[in-house]
C-alpha cells in the first residue's frame, strides 16, 4: 500500500511538473482528485514507473514520454462496452450514451475532444495558499473530471492559454467563448461565428445571472435557437443553471435566477438534453441545522451567512471563490454522472390566482415526505420576477409517506406583464439535512391572460397585438371585455372551454403623429373571469436617409439637445449625432467624455423578420476635436448569421466642431462589412434594424439619450427600429408591445 500511495503522488507530482515546470510541489486540488482516479484503474508497473521516471532528476525528455506510453498500454483498450472499469459503472454508462451518444462515444475511443463553454463564466477568486490565476474554474474542474474518467492522459489543454509541457497522450480541449456582460442572446451568434474556427463536440450553455430579469418566454426562444445552432454544427448540448448571485442584501438576489434554471430544465425535458441544476444548490452547499429554539429568519440568517463565505467581496462586487468553483464543477460532473442527489422531498401540484390588478398573487403546492420518518421542512419563499413574498407558513412536519399542501402569497408593485400562462417561483426547501433552492411552475388558475411581448416592424395604419384568455380552469367562462387605446375604445365578448384558449379580437389604428412616444393600451374583463392590465405600445416611424431624428433623453430637460442623422451610399454607413449644447461634452476620470452603444441587424429583408440578436458596437472618446476609438467588434455584431473578423481600424469614429459651437460625433462603418445586405439605396424595403445609445459626460452631470428606448433585452432584434436605406421613408412603424 505504501508504494501505490508513492506511485500517486509520484504520478500527480509529474503530471503538474510537466505543465508547469519549476513548481513541482504545487498540486491543484481538481487535479490531484482527477488523478487517484487514474490511479485505481491504472496498472501498478505503470504507476510505479511513472513515480521512477518522476525521481530521476536527470530523466530526459525521452524517457518521459516512454513512460506515458507505457501507462497508455496499460489503460482500458477503446470498446463499444467498457462495464466494470473503475468509475464508469454500467448505470452510468447506460445515462451517458442516452443523453450524450456521440460524445460518449468520442470519449470512450478517447478521440479528440473539444468542449465549448458558453454563459455565465465568473473570475476565480484563489483560496489562502493559492497562487493567483492557479485555480481552475468550474468548467475547467469538470474538463478535469472528464478528461480523468476517459483516460485522456494528455489531460486538458485551455484554448488561447499558454500551457507549456510535453504531451503525454491524447488531450480533452476547452474553450470558454463567453462574453463579459453577454447574455444568452449572444450564444446563436457565437455558435454561427466564433465557434467554428475550431472542431466542436460538447456545448456547455450554464445560464440564468446575466438573464434574471428577461422574460422567461424570450429567454427560452433564445435557448432553443443556441441549442439549434449548437446542433447545426455537429455538437450535443449540455444545459446547466447558474449559481445564485451574492450581494450584500442576498436575500434579494438568491432566488432571481430561477425562472430561468426552471424554463431550462423544461426546455431539457423537451429536446432529451441532460440539464444540471448548479442553481438549487443540492450537492453544493450542505443546510445549517434548525437548533432548538432558532427561529427560522435567523437560521435564514445562517444560511446566508455559509453561502456568502464562498465568495470574495471585492468593492466593486462578489467574486466566487476557488471553492465555490470546485464544488460546481464536481457537482457538474458528479450529476451529470448520476442525476441530482436524492432529496427527502417531492414537489406536486402548483397552482397561483393572480388578483384581477396584477399586484397580488396566491400560490399554493404539494409536497410529499418520500421518507419512512417524519420529515421537519423549512419553506422559505423567496424573491423572483418582481415578486416579493408577503405570508408563508415556514416550517411544516410532514409524517412519513405523507403530503401536506402549502401556501404563500406573493405583491409587486407593478402590474404583472404576464407572457405565458404561469408563474415561475424559487422557494428555498431544507430537512432531513438538505438544501435546495426549488422552483414552483403554477399555472394561473382559473385563467390567464397572455400578452406577446413582440415587436411588429414596418405597420402601415393599424395594430393587432396578440392577446389570448387561457383557461385553466374545470368549468366555462363567459363574459366580456374592454380595450382601450389613444382614445379608441373596443368591445367583445369571451366564451372559453374549460381547458380552452381564445385570441382576443384586439386592432387598433394607428395615431397619425407618433413619434417614438408610449402610449397605454388597457384591457378589462368582466364576467366568469374578472381582470385588469394595461400595456405599453411604443411606436416609432420608421428613419430615413438625411432626415434628423431627435434622440430621446434620460433626463425630460436635455430632450431636443442630441439628434441622430444617417447617410448611405455604395460604400459606407454613416451615422451623424449633433449636439446643440457643447457643455454637454467634458472630459471625466471617471472614463470617456463619450461613449456610443451602437446595434445594427444587417441581415437581409427576410431574415431581418425573424429573431435574433445584434451585439453592440462601442465607440468611445474624450471631449476634445479628433479621432474615437472603436473597440473590439463581435463577428455576430451585424446580426445573427454574420461570422466575419472585422477589423475596428476599418470604422471611422471622430468628434467635430461645428458652426456655433455645435458638436458632432461621427461614425462611419463600411458597406463590406455588411455583406449579407441587399443594399439597395432608395428602395423602402432595403432596410437596417437599428438603435443606439449615448452616453455623456457633461458640466452638469452626466447624460443618456436612446434612439428607442425599450424595456426589452438591448441585444434583442425585437429592441430595434427600422432605418430604410432612401431619403424619403415610407409612412410605417415600429410597434413594440412592452
Amino acid at each position: 500500500m505504501a508504494i501505490v500511495k508513492a506511485a500517486v503522488g509520484g504520478l500527480e507530482r509529474l503530471f503538474f511538473a510537466l505543465e508547469m515546470p519549476g513548481k513541482p510541489d504545487e498540486v491543484p486540488r481538481p487535479m490531484t482528485h482527477s488523478f487517484r482516479k487514474i490511479a485505481r484503474i491504472s496498472g501498478l508497473a505503470g504507476l510505479t514507473a511513472l513515480a521512477a521516471v518522476n525521481a530521476g532528476a536527470q530523466a530526459s525528455l525521452e524517457e518521459r514520454r516512454q513512460a506515458a506510453r507505457e501507462l497508455e498500454q496499460r489503460l482500458p483498450k477503446p470498446e463499444a462496452a467498457i462495464a466494470g472499469t473503475g468509475d464508469m459503472a454500467a448505470a452510468r454508462q447506460a445515462r451517458l450514451r442516452q443523453l450524450l451518444p456521440e460524445s460518449t462515444r468520442r470519449l470512450l475511443q478517447r478521440e479528440p475532444f473539444h468542449l465549448l463553454m458558453l454563459g455565465d463564466a465568473a473570475p476565480v477568486w484563489p483560496e489562502e495558499g493559492d497562487s493567483p490565476g492557479g485555480a481552475p474554474a468550474f468548467d475547467e474542474v469538470f474538463a478535469h473530471d472528464l478528461a480523468a474518467l476517459f483516460f485522456y492522459t494528455g489531460g486538458v489543454r485551455i484554448a488561447g492559454k499558454d500551457q507549456p509541457g510535453v504531451e503525454l497522450g491524447p488531450a480533452l480541449v476547452l474553450r470558454n467563448l463567453s462574453k463579459p456582460g453577454g447574455s444568452v442572446l449572444d450564444a446563436p451568434g457565437i455558435l454561427a461565428s466564433t465557434a467554428r474556427q475550431t472542431p466542436v463536440n460538447l456545448v456547455l450553455l450554464c445560464l440564468g445571472q446575466a438573464e434574471a430579469g428577461m422574460a422567461p418566454v424570450v429567454f427560452s426562444r433564445a435557448v432553443r435557437e443556441a441549442v439549434s445552432a449548437a446542433r447545426e454544427m455537429g455538437a450535443e448540448v449540455i444545459l446547466a443553471s447558474s449559481w445564485p448571485p451574492m450581494s450584500a442584501a442576498s436575500e434579494h438576489v438568491l432566488g432571481l435566477a430561477r425562472p430561468a434554471a426552471d424554463a431550462l430544465a423544461e426546455i431539457a425535458v423537451e429536446h432529451g438534453l441532460p440539464f444540471v441544476d448548479l442553481g438549487g444548490l443540492r450537492g453544493i452547499m450542505d443546510a445549517p441545522p434548525l437548533e432548538a429554539g432558532q427561529d427560522v429568519a435567523h437560521w435564514f440568517a445562517e444560511v446566508e451567512r455559509v453561502y456568502r463565505g464562498f465568495f470574495h467581496d471585492s468593492g466593486a462586487g462578489f467574486i466566487p471563490r476557488a471553492s465555490l468553483h470546485g464544488r460546481l464543477g464536481a457537482a457538474l460532473a458528479d450529476q451529470l454522472l448520476d442525476g441530482p442527489p436524492a432529496v427527502p422531498w417531492s414537489m406536486g401540484k402548483c397552482e397561483a390566482e393572480l388578483d384581477a390588478q396584477g399586484r397580488g398573487l396566491r400560490v399554493s403546492w404539494m409536497l410529499e415526505n418520500t421518507t419512512k420518518e417524519p420529515l421537519d421542512l423549512i419553506a422559505l419563499p423567496l424573491i423572483a420576477g418582481g415578486w416579493r413574498p408577503v405570508e408563508a407558513v415556514p416550517a411544516v412536519r410532514i409524517k412519513p409517506g405523507e403530503s401536506t399542501e402549502l401556501e404563500a402569497t406573493f405583491a409587486r408593485a407593478q402590474p404583472a406583464a404576464v407572457d405565458e400562462p404561469l408563474v415561475r417561483l424559487p422557494v428555498l426547501l431544507s430537512g432531513g439535512g438538505s438544501l435546495e433552492i426549488a422552483g414552483l411552475r403554477c399555472r394561473l388558475q382559473p385563467a390567464a391572460v397572455v400578452w406577446e411581448m413582440e415587436t411588429f416592424f414596418n405597420q402601415e395604419s393599424a395594430i393587432s397585438p396578440a392577446c389570448v384568455l387561457v383557461n385553466h380552469g374545470k368549468r366555462p367562462l363567459k363574459g366580456s371585455w374592454q380595450a382601450g387605446f389613444n382614445g379608441a375604445t373596443l368591445k367583445g365578448q369571451y366564451d372559453v372551454p374549460a381547458g380552452a384558449s381564445q385570441t382576443l379580437d384586439i386592432r387598433f389604428e394607428l395615431p397619425s403623429d407618433a413619434s417614438g412616444r408610449a402610449l397605454p393600451l388597457s384591457l378589462r374583463l368582466e364576467g366568469d373571469f374578472k381582470h385588469e392590465s394595461t400595456r405599453s405600445l411604443r411606436l416609432t416611424p420608421n428613419l430615413g436617409l438625411g432626415t434628423a431624428r431627435p434622440l430621446a433623453a434620460s433626463d425630460p430637460a436635455l430632450d431636443g439637445k442630441a439628434a441622430l442623422t444617417a447617410h448611405a451610399d455604395a460604400s459606407t454607413l454613416t451615422l451623424m449625432l449633433d449636439l446643440a449644447d457643447s457643455g454637454l461634452l467634458t472630459d471625466s476620470p471617471a472614463g470617456p467624455a463619450w461613449e456610443l452603444l451602437l446595434r445594427l441587424d444587417a441581415r437581409s429583408y427576410g431574415k431581418r423578420l425573424e429573431s435574433g440578436a445584434a451585439a453592440a458596437l462601442r465607440v468611445s472618446g474624450p471631449a476634445v476635436d479628433g479621432p474615437g476609438k472603436v473597440d473590439h467588434v463581435p463577428a455576430w455584431a451585424f446580426g445573427t448569421g454574420y461570422a466575419a473578423g472585422f477589423d475596428p481600424a476599418e470604422f471611422k469614429a471622430e468628434l467635430l466642431t461645428l458652426q456655433e459651437s455645435r458638436r458632432q460625433i461621427r461614425l462611419t462603418v463600411p458597406r463590406t462589412y455588411l455583406y449579407l445586405h441587399e443594399w439597395a439605396l432608395e428602395n423602402g424595403n432595403s432596410q437596417l434594424g437599428i438603435n443606439l445609445r449615448l452616453r455623456l459626460n457633461g458640466e452638469d452631470g452626466g447624460a443618456v439619450f436612446d434612439l428607442s428606448p425599450t424595456r426589452k433585452p438591448s441585444d434583442a432584434v425585437d429592441a430595434l427600429v427600422v432605418l430604410e436605406l432612401a431619403k424619403q421613408p415610407t409612412r410605417r412603424f415600429t410597434v413594440s408591445v412592452e
